[in-house]
């Protein structure tokens, strides 16, 4: 009998040191051992899963029960595009974010101090006024000249002539190179505004950026 006894605790001791040695998440018969939850809640323990559980998750548990690595329910398409859509928005942002840090090391780079900013806007729109200001002159010079040949034109129909071609066509030449003119000048007038926008925000950030380094 006392020889029986020792057989069996060696039998057990053996078993234990094969369980023991089984990789975590694996029965003592090699096989897996899962924990999952059926259409109705119902909690299962076995080393398959059915097939229309396994889009659920499951739970790998090793010899002693103990959950070793967890196995997410699948995806829905909608899950899916959702996910998509938030990668694109972080991509989104990282661009975005890269793109104001440079603008803000130019901003750096270019300008020793908020007065330069000031300086430089508003030598650029001074260099525009002046454009606009050599266009007006011309304006006033094609006044001039349509106002003659509008004389000249009147001219001949109150003597009863016919005005001559030359007249008419310059005179349309004239009116073209007027209109040319405004929508020149009203062009340098949106691009001084367009100016003063820009650094209006460039003044702003320059503010906050060097706030942000002296704190």
């Amino acid at each position: 009998m006392l020889h029986m006894r020792l057989s069996i605790a060696a039998f057990f001791g053996l078993l234990a040191l094969l369980l023991l040695a089984a990789p975590a998440g694996y029965a003592a018969d090699g096989k897996k051992l899962y924990k999952w939850v059926d259409s109705s809640g119902e909690v299962h323990y076995s080393d398959t899963v059915p097939p229309q559980a396994a889009p659920k998750g499951k739970d790998v548990l090793n010899d002693e029960g103990i959950t070793v690595h967890k196995i997410d329910a699948a995806k829905t398409p909608a899950q899916i595009a959702e996910e998509e859509r938030q990668a694109k928005l972080r991509e989104k942002k990282q661009r975005l974010a890269k793109e104001q840090a440079a603008r803000d090391r130019l901003l750096l780079n270019t300008f020793a101090s908020e007065q330069d900013i000031i300086n430089t806007r508003d030598a650029k729109i001074s260099a525009l006024e002046n454009l606009i200001r050599i266009s007006q002159g011309t304006i006033k010079s094609l006044n001039e000249k349509l106002s003659g040949l509008m004389k000249t034109a009147a001219d001949h129909e109150r003597a009863g002539r016919k005005i001559p071609p030359y007249v008419l066509q310059r005179m349309q030449s004239v009116r073209n190179q007027l209109r040319s003119t405004k929508q020149y000048i009203a062009k340098k007038r949106s691009e001084q505004e367009a100016i003063r926008e820009q650094y209006e925000r460039d003044i702003k950030r320059y503010r906050q950026i060097t706030a942000d380094q002296h704190q």
